[in-house]
């Protein structure tokens, strides 16, 4: 039973074998396979420790009846009491002759029984840890030379450090798992993007916030193609790249539908080992409901203001409708052009005129050029008739800024449905 060329083969193989190995179970199989092969026991278990390290519990056995898996629970205190919690005490191997009382320890009532005649117990330690204890039983009187148990060690140290790795690989899995499951869930978008604006993850509130059908299609296009102003990218990433991180930062993006929304983010940069900016890494929350909310209020505060300071009504109509816009802007169904818009109502009739033809001069653009651009709006137009016209029956009835009398929804007097019709 020396260990001489087919021994290092083994080793080797196992070496090989475990390079692979990542769950526990493959692990052990594998272990046994080899030492069975290698040492033709009568019987391999092991044995493995509790969280706080106060007993071992048998948890893989061949050769013993499987009756005393998961049954079996030996004390590491005192180290006397058997000859696994001695090996653990002293941290080697020891081989146990169990009618000779060497070394001098409890020998198990099931030891005895079964005729046991030599042990061969190895732990399976880490530096800071004791995975198990190997124990190889056989019933004939054989010594274990000393390059057996330098094998049965190394196999012992190599199954430790394999296992230790997929305990390690278990936590990151687990730990990868926890956190993919939060990204996927989290109420706010997530996102990760290269410095070039490609998107490598985002989150599906990050994809239904911007209006796409899913990740890929979100992917295929690039961040700065969502900014609806290229200038709040360039200070977002200047920001980020000289402070490392961006808190709060507001900016306008464009969802796939076209819609204008205002979105809030925070994100920060992930390096290299080289110090390298290799991501940026975020968080992306939709403002538009509360930014329209401060719109609104400042805008009934603005209003209330001119009218507490007795401002002329034109000029308090053209504040109003400037809010108004504002509360507008990015609506479904506006083109860029039509972004920002002065809607009027005229005695029931509803107009609209781009920002700039109030109080401007400045054409507006989208070839909607005519006649009103640079004009001032209806009601600070000078017009012929200041007063309404009524109907015979009485009604008062609106006047456009031609002059023509109109009903509620711009029908002349005559188009009036009367009762009965």
């Amino acid at each position: 039973m020396s260990w001489g060329e087919g021994g290092q083969a083994d080793f080797l193989d196992l070496t090989r074998k475990f390079m692979y190995l990542t769950e526990p179970k493959a692990i052990i199989e594998t272990a046994f396979t080899v030492l069975r092969d290698r040492f033709r026991p009568d019987a391999i278990s092991l044995l493995e420790p509790d969280d706080r390290m106060e007993s071992l519990e048998l948890t893989w056995a061949e050769g013993w009846s499987r009756a005393y898996i998961g049954q079996l629970r030996l004390s590491l205190a005192p180290p006397e009491s058997s000859g696994v919690a001695w090996a653990v005490h002293i941290r080697r191997s020891i081989v146990q002759d169990p009618l000779r009382g060497d070394p001098p320890v409890d020998v198990l009532g099931c030891v005895r029984a079964a005729g046991v005649r030599k042990s061969l117990i190895v732990p399976v330690l880490t530096p800071d840890r004791v995975q198990g204890v190997l124990v190889l039983d056989v019933l004939q009187d054989v010594d274990f030379d000393d390059g057996e148990v330098r094998f049965a060690e190394l196999v012992a140290h190599l199954m430790a450090a394999t296992l230790e790795r997929a305990r390690q690989y278990q936590v990151l899995q687990e730990a990868q798992a926890r956190y993919r499951n939060l990204f996927e869930q989290a109420p706010v978008g997530l996102y990760r993007t290269t410095p070039d604006g490609r998107t490598l993850d985002a989150n599906p509130a990050l994809v239904e916030m911007l209006g796409y059908p899913d990740r890929t299609s979100l992917q295929a296009v690039l961040a700065s193609e969502i900014y609806v102003d290229l200038a709040d990218r360039r200070r977002w990433q200047e920001t980020i790249e000289r402070a490392g991180v961006v808190e709060g930062f507001e900016f306008r993006v464009r969802r796939r539908d076209g819609r204008v929304i205002w979105v809030r983010d925070t994100s920060r940069c992930v390096f290299d080992h080289d110090g390298r900016v290799v991501c940026y890494e975020g968080i992306l929350e939709d403002v538009t409901e509360r930014r329209r909310a401060e719109c609104l209020l400042a805008a009934e505060k603005r209003v209330l203001e001119m009218i507490a300071r007795g401002r002329p009504l034109p000029e308090v109509l053209t504040a109003m409708v400037r809010s108004i816009e504002d509360l507008t802007d990015g609506l479904p169904g506006r083109s860029s052009s039509w972004t920002k818009m002065d809607i009027v109502c005229d005695m029931g009739q509803r107009r609209a005129y781009p920002r700039n033809t109030i109080g401007s001069s400045t054409e507006w653009s989208s070839g909607r050029r005519s006649g009103l651009a640079g004009q001032p709006p209806f009601w600070a137009r000078p017009s012929s008739r200041r007063t309404s016209p009524r109907t015979p029956d009485g009604p008062l009835i609106g006047t456009s800024p031609s002059g023509m009398a109109c009903g509620p929804a711009g029908r002349s007097p005559s188009s009036r449905p009367t009762v009965g019709s």
